[in-house]
């Protein structure tokens, strides 16, 4: 079991999926917080009324964070103290999604979560499906391209290898070289490895999450990381529609 550890500050907020449900790790280290406003006036601060919820020092409803010790006024209440948090990794923890105000302001936790969950699905099934078609064509290419007995009745054999060897006398290879054929195939095979696969797995849900929150009508700084762990591709279909629905 591995224990992860999260230091957020600022608007930045992090949802675990776990089974098929999200759970928020982080605070709200904003004006919307009432305790932090209470923290905010007990230092020193204020907190204009321009806004629903107020800007501390009338710059920025964050209440934390870093990046102001230049500022001897605002450092007084805006701390760049971290709410930190640990939790075990286990088989059930699928991913972690961290952003910016800019998603959560127009997407819920749960909304995010049915979001991933639905694109990470949609991937990754589109993958395996054209993994199969890569597979068969593969395999019908190396069957065609077995030397042919002229004792054996031929036309079966003519019909299965017509294509390849018009392809072979263009090239001038021979049919019975199987072992460029062979290395070709494991070259295809290897050419997108699990990390790679997951890699761009993520990449395309984290932009499936950031056009949502565009079309919520976000008009903040969106920022989207997330992180899949070993159970992301666990099938929660029971679970997926009480997580939310995506926009």
């Amino acid at each position: 079991m591995l224990f992860n550890s999260a230091l957020p500050a600022g608007d930045i907020h992090a949802v675990l999926c776990r089974s098929g449900k999200g759970y928020r790790l982080t605070k709200e280290h904003s004006t919307a917080n009432n305790r932090e406003r209470v923290r905010v006036n007990r230092a020193g601060g204020s907190i204009s009324k321009n806004r629903d919820t107020g800007l501390v020092e009338g710059i920025t409803k964050c209440t934390r964070g870093f990046g102001c010790h230049g500022d001897p006024k605002l450092k007084r209440s805006f701390i760049p103290a971290p709410y930190a948090v640990s939790i075990p990794l286990d088989i059930h923890c699928q991913f972690l999604v961290l952003a910016t105000s800019g998603l959560w302001d127009v997407i819920c936790d749960n909304e995010a979560v049915a979001i991933v969950q639905k694109a990470l699905s949609s991937f990754l099934s589109s993958y395996r499906r054209r993994s199969a078609k890569d597979t068969k064509r593969r395999t019908i290419k190396r069957l065609g391209s077995r030397s042919v007995n002229p004792e054996e009745d031929a036309s079966p054999a003519m019909t299965d290898t017509k294509d390849t060897m018009k392809r072979e006398k263009a090239t001038g290879s021979s049919p019975s070289n199987t072992g460029e054929t062979s290395s070709t195939s494991q070259g295809t095979l290897k050419e997108v490895d699990p990390a790679t696969l997951y890699d761009k797995a993520a990449a395309f849900v984290g932009s499936q999450l950031v056009k949502s929150a565009l079309l919520g009508g976000s008009r903040s700084n969106i920022t989207v990381m997330v992180v899949l762990f070993q159970g992301c591709d666990t099938d929660n279909s029971d679970t997926l529609d009480t997580a939310g629905h995506s926009t």
